[in-house]
């Protein structure tokens, strides 16, 4: 997150757009019309390695696994392989066969466009990954399973794949998933 923000443990205005959010979601306008917040997240060095969970086996994912990767979320088939045929990087987290967690990252250069229209066209520089989409089971959440998926992923990025940055967006009001980036 920006430095300001990220020492800052209530963001300045974070509860009255969660709760504007909430009164929105009540109403017949929600989804057209919704209002949140966002953190800009960015990093610039590998993460250290993750020593837990050692029965979770993390890996890229290929076409292969569309499938299974879809089951986690209930993502659209088309969508899955839409990203794959454009490049995009999926890494999963996986126990006994079956597919916990999994993660997406957008290689640059070149505009990240999935998320329109609730946010205009990011342009990833060269040398940097976008990470978005991530899901974990429902069974598998606060188990620390996402947290080594995306560790392990990170890593990858930057040992493998030669990332100079990886950035990405977080909404204010998903706590776990701040607590994670920050």
């Amino acid at each position: 997150a920006h430095e300001a923000e990220h020492r800052q443990p209530h963001l300045p205005g974070g509860r009255v757009v969660n709760v504007m959010e909430r009164a929105l979601q009540a109403t017949p306008l929600w989804p057209q019309i919704h209002v949140g917040r966002e953190l800009f997240y960015e990093l610039r060095a590998a993460p250290r390695e993750f020593r837990g969970l050692r029965d979770l086996g993390v890996r890229r994912a290929g076409v292969n696994d569309a499938a299974a990767l879809c089951s986690v979320d209930e993502s659209d088939p088309a969508l899955v392989q839409a990203r794959f045929a454009r490049g995009d990087l999926a890494f999963l987290g996986e126990h006994q066969g079956r597919v916990l967690a999994h993660v997406w990252f957008q290689r640059g250069p070149g505009l990240f466009v999935e998320d329109e229209p609730d946010y205009p066209a990011w342009q990833i520089p060269l040398g940097a990954f976008w990470s978005y989409h991530a899901a974990t089971r429902i069974e598998a959440r606060a188990s620390g399973v996402f947290v080594k998926v995306f560790q392990v992923a990170l890593r990858t990025l930057f040992v493998e794949e030669g990332a100079a940055v990886v950035q990405c967006l977080g909404k204010t009001a998903n706590l776990a998933s701040r607590t994670m980036h920050e």
